[in-house]
């Protein structure tokens, strides 16, 4: 789903503004 590959490419970018 393209749906889903985009939800991820979001967290991915969240995760790498935020580096915990």
């Amino acid at each position: 789903n393209s749906e889903k590959r985009e939800l991820h490419q979001q967290l991915r970018l969240l995760q790498d503004e935020n580096i915990f």
